[in-house]
């Protein structure tokens, strides 16, 4: 059975940016400062299971403990030239544009990306506004133009998003393979989810009755199957 094709590529520019989801445990990434902000992105780059080196002179508290903690490496001095040389992502919120620009000059060329929170015009990438429920990670970004905005949108889907969308993302998980082992024609098992995220199942989701929508999608994971 074919489905029509829906992808299109419209008008509507984005600057020249793609989103993708870098799975960066155990990989070097320096965050270079110690303030709020670099706080912030050391914190969201521990989470990811990165191995984490903090370069700043002086840093707030959380820097302190995760040091001593073993959490994070951290070098008690300003950046030097050739820092950024041995990591796969540098993320700069320091302030200094001199540092920026050596940061620059380090990392042209190479395959590392640089993430400038300080001055987002002159890195090679951004780091969106993020939450999650459980595998379900919703991420915003405004091309590093207001990452105040990013966060105040991503806090307001937080508050739409419940967290059981991560068990119930989880249960469409084992679903997922119980289609792909039903109905073996990928077009097909593109039309049925097409249609099985319906209105009545979303409204079972947020009332938190994960049981009865599994129960119904397993259902017409069933019907569909011998229609096929």
């Amino acid at each position: 059975m074919q489905i029509p094709c829906s992808i299109h590529i419209t008008n509507e520019e984005c600057s020249g940016l793609y989103p993708i989801n870098w799975k960066i445990t155990n990989r070097p990434c320096l965050v270079v400062g110690g303030g709020r902000i670099a706080c912030r992105k050391s914190a969201g780059l521990l989470q990811a299971g990165a191995a984490v080196t903090v370069i700043a002179p002086e840093a707030e508290p959380p820097v302190h403990e995760w040091a001593g903690q073993g959490k994070i490496q951290w070098i008690q001095r300003s950046y030097n030239k050739g820092d950024a040389g041995h990591f796969d992502l540098v993320v700069s919120a320091c302030g200094n544009r001199g540092t920026a620009l050596q940061i620059a000059q380090d990392t042209k060329g190479k395959n590392i990306l640089w993430n400038a929170a300080d001055y987002p015009e002159m890195g090679s990438c951004t780091l969106p506004a993020r939450f999650c429920r459980g595998s379900l990670m919703i991420t915003v970004s405004t091309e590093g133009h207001s990452p105040a905005l990013s966060r105040e949108i991503c806090r307001r889907l937080e508050e739409e998003i419940p967290p059981l969308y991560g068990e119930w993302l989880d249960r469409l998980s084992s679903l997922r393979q119980e289609m792909k082992t039903a109905v073996k024609n990928p077009a097909d098992r593109e039309k049925f989810w097409h249609q099985a995220f319906s209105r009545d199942i979303s409204a079972l989701v947020n009332a938190g009755n994960l049981k009865e929508a599994e129960a119904r999608i397993r259902y017409a994971i069933s019907r569909f199957r011998s229609k096929s």
